[in-house]
């Protein structure tokens, strides 16, 4: 039973870890589009 818990465990991880890269990516990819904007009405 121990081995079928760390493996739950370990989806647990890895689906937070791709929740965060996902939040970083979409929060770049609004400063990118920010800074796009800036540069055009400049």
């Amino acid at each position: 039973m121990q081995k079928l818990k760390d493996n739950c465990n370990e989806s647990i991880n890895l689906g937070h870890t791709v929740t965060i890269t996902l939040e970083r990516v979409r929060d770049w990819y609004g400063k990118g589009k920010c800074i796009q904007m800036e540069a055009l009405s400049a």
